[in-house]
């Protein structure tokens, strides 16, 4: 957003794709295939031959797979509503709401990104500590997520002091990192032959679920044009039963995971 109002958006487009035109160019002259490409003494093993994967038989085992059923849902409701609201709504609905610019409206929503850093750096070293399912991390993390907007909706009637949208933004960032637990699930309970295609089924459902998401909260501004903010209100209740969702699913997935506490 920064860049746009500096340089225009069409110039924005035209420097990210040089400076992707760069990193490609340096990517091509510095990776190399193998180590022994550098002068590394290296013994590498040629790999072993693909074993073939029938793609119809892949997906019905993947399909009658219950753990494929609790993580999709995860995926639909944890990482979907994430997706919507920093894709597509998180700068509109601050903008509308506050009459703030659309650069300040960015910044806000940034500390999203902040907290998919932060949650990324520490997620392996809270999974690593927990003695118990690994889906009681995102369980938790969706009440708190939960928490945050009863408060958001319900209780500030989505204009909260603005202070407290950095902050609740961040912290979810870094819970919805939790959700590398449903990738790990998927490849431990499917045939190794097609776990690949297990996390393909699962991660789909992640924009599935930003799809409706934001189909919903579109027809709820459009219905209530009138008052935004009452659109943002009823659009944003989808957020809280999202929040509901995740905690279900990963009881259920708690239930199923062969981890237990020890």
């Amino acid at each position: 957003m920064f860049l746009s109002e500096l340089v225009g958006w069409r110039n924005s487009f035209l420097l990210i794709g040089i400076i992707g035109v760069v990193i490609g160019c340096f990517m091509y002259i510095i990776v190399r295939d193998t180590p022994k490409e550098y002068g590394f003494n290296v013994d590498t093993e040629p790999y072993e031959k693909s074993e073939k994967v029938n793609i119809v038989d892949g997906i019905k085992s993947v399909i009658k797979n219950k753990s494929t059923w609790y993580n999709s849902m995860i995926m639909f409701s944890f990482v979907g509503l994430t997706s919507a609201f920093i894709s597509l709504w998180g700068v509109r609905y601050i903008m509308d709401v506050y009459g703030v610019s659309k650069s300040f409206s960015a910044f806000i929503v940034s500390f999203f990104t902040y907290g998919f850093i932060f949650g990324s750096i520490i997620m392996d070293f809270v999974f690593a500590k927990i003695r118990s399912s690994k889906f009681n991390i995102i369980k938790f993390g969706a009440m708190i997520d939960l928490f945050i907007w009863i408060v958001i909706v319900v209780v500030y009637q989505v204009k909260p002091p603005i202070i407290v949208l950095p902050i609740s933004f961040f912290i979810m960032g870094c819970i919805v990192m939790s959700h590398l637990q449903v990738f790990n699930d998927a490849k431990y309970k499917n045939k190794e032959i097609y776990s690949g295609l297990a996390t393909s089924v699962i991660n789909t459902f992640e924009f599935i679920g930003s799809g409706i998401i934001n189909l919903i909260i579109a027809i709820s501004l459009q219905v209530n044009s009138y008052n935004i903010v009452d659109g943002y209100k009823k659009g944003f209740v989808v957020f809280i039963v999202l929040s509901i969702i995740t905690i279900v699913s990963s009881h259920i997935g708690v239930k199923n995971d062969d981890f237990k506490a020890i």
